[in-house]
């Protein structure tokens, strides 16, 4: 049996995004160059919904300091999916599914989150709380030297890789889900940038549909309402 090689990404190809619109054409980009997006901040999410803006909880502790991100963790600690994203006492189904799932995804099990650098899942996630205090040094850890890093180098992803995620679009709304850099994402912007260059993840789709929201996994398992799924991708879209 011959071993499948790995694709050897030779040149990068870059594009300037200036409307929500035009990031979801190019989720069906095909080529051999790694295609990478500048987009603007306003247009970039984290999960939750959370925007980059000054009140995202990674900025307010760059611009604040470690008593924001602890403000944070304390205030916003929600037991549901429903509660995560504002829909105290909805009771449609799939209102009490856990905090961290995302109705557009399929795996294999569907477990939490794993703890990271040294740290159980017991200690926290990065996108709501409760936290440990050594998952707050964490957090403030790694956006403190990412902080630093930038500062001096300026950000250089053909070295460091690039942020990456995928699109989630509707008509001609859309947004580009960070689902790995984060922590750089708050840095950049915190730093003054109006546009970031990401680019899509790989074993991730590169868009998500609110048009195919019913075959969205935990939806057509029978594990969340339709128009639950949907109003909870609304979230990113209003950001």
């Amino acid at each position: 049996m011959f071993a499948r090689r790995k694709r050897k990404i030779t040149s990068v190809f870059e594009v300037d995004i200036n409307e929500e619109g035009d990031l979801i054409p190019w989720s069906y980009w095909i080529g051999p160059e790694e295609l990478r997006l500048n987009v603007p901040v306003k247009l970039l999410v984290m999960q939750g919904g959370f925007d980059y803006g000054d009140e995202h909880p990674f900025v307010a502790a760059l611009s604040k300091g470690r008593p924001a991100l602890e403000a944070f963790y304390k205030s916003y600690q929600p037991q549901t999916i429903a509660e995560y994203y504002g829909f105290v006492g909805d009771k449609r189904l799939g209102h009490d599914l856990p905090p961290w799932e995302l109705p557009w995804y399929a795996r294999n099990k569907r477990l939490p989150p794993p703890g990271e650098s040294g740290l159980g899942p017991e200690h926290g996630v990065s996108f709501y709380g409760p936290a440990t205090p050594q998952k707050i040094d964490l957090e403030m850890t790694r956006l403190q030297r990412a902080a630093a890093s930038i500062e001096k180098r300026g950000f250089k992803p053909d070295q460091y890789d690039d942020i990456r995620g995928y699109v989630l679009g509707s008509g001609s709304k859309a947004r580009f889900f960070v689902r790995g850099g984060k922590h750089r994402t708050a840095v950049i912007y915190h730093l003054g940038y109006t546009h970031i260059p990401v680019a899509f993840r790989q074993n991730f789709p590169r868009l998500v549909s609110l048009d195919q929201a019913g075959e969205w996994p935990l939806v057509s398992s029978k594990q969340m309402d339709e128009s639950f799924a949907r109003d909870i991708f609304g979230r990113y879209l209003s950001s």
